[in-house]
């Protein structure tokens, strides 16, 4: 029994370096870069999209490896898309937001 939980302490401590910490690149290399460089701002929403993408597709790839009742597991991945599919409009918006402060900023 103390296998079974030793496997699971191991599981879940992989899945948070390797999720949430890989996650948080983006947010913590805009944190340090707003301190050594100027203008740099020191949040922006797509950081945070970044982060969501990166825990949405390890609970996909969960999913995936779940073994169960394959109608839930059919019904998940159809469910799944539409998170996911917001995600993706906001992170094209963010961007697109960005190019034209860019450009603006370029004509100045």
């Amino acid at each position: 029994m103390s296998t079974n939980n030793s496997s699971e302490v191991s599981k879940l401590t992989k899945w948070f370096w390797y999720t949430v910490i890989i996650g948080l690149i983006p947010i913590l290399l805009r944190l340090f870069s707003s301190l050594v460089i100027d203008g740099v701002a020191v949040v922006k929403a797509a950081d945070f999209i970044a982060v969501g993408f990166v825990l949405h597709i390890s609970i996909f790839n969960e999913l995936e490896h779940m073994s169960g009742d394959q109608t839930w597991k059919t019904v998940s991945n159809v469910g799944r898309y539409v998170p996911l599919s917001f995600m993706v409009v906001s992170c094209s918006f963010c961007w697109l937001r960005s190019l034209a402060t860019i450009k603006l900023m370029s004509i100045l």
